[in-house]
């Protein structure tokens, strides 16, 4: 079985210019979101690409995404990009990887590939030395907060262009 972890912000999604929207939707006063706003405009372009190949490679694709769960869900939601993934994780409290560890539990010994790629280094460490046979890359996307922070532990990606060939 193959798994590809992904977290959220900055990785899949655009935070940066999510945030700026807000900035001048709400603070700014120009307009407000209406119910229902379509939130697919902050994804970065090759996110659903990128989710797309995956799954038809045979990827088993798990969001994991740390904040707090009822903003989190909304943007995910919002986004429509929910229904890529088999199984989604909210993350409020604790480490992204104690909270999906117990569905590798019974996959550990099998001929298992697990990916993660998210764009903080803690969270990777903390997979990383966890499941130290999966592969993890850290997200660093041009203009995204922290972005330009150097750590040669891990292979870092600007995009998901390729990705796939890497994993």
């Amino acid at each position: 079985m193959k798994y590809l972890l992904l977290d959220f912000d900055r990785t899949l999604f655009n935070t940066e210019l999510f945030y700026n929207s807000i900035e001048l939707q709400y603070i700014a006063g120009m307009q407000r979101f209406p119910n229902g706003f379509d939130f697919r405009k902050f994804l970065y372009d090759d996110s659903v690409i990128f989710l797309t190949k995956a799954r038809s490679l045979g990827w088993k694709l798990i969001l994991l995404t740390y904040g707090q769960r009822e903003v989190q869900e909304y943007k995910v939601h919002a986004s429509g990009i929910d229904e890529y993934f088999d199984q989604l994780f909210y993350v409020e409290n604790g480490t992204k990887v104690d909270a999906i560890l117990p569905i590798f539990q019974n996959v550990l010994a099998n001929n298992t590939r697990i990916v993660f790629i998210d764009d903080t280094t803690r969270h990777l460490t903390d997979f990383k030395s966890t499941l130290p046979h999966s592969k993890v890359f850290r997200m660093a996307r041009i203009g995204a907060k922290g972005s330009d922070s150097i750590d040669t532990r891990f292979t870092i990606i600007t995009n998901f262009n390729d990705v796939l060939e890497l994993i």
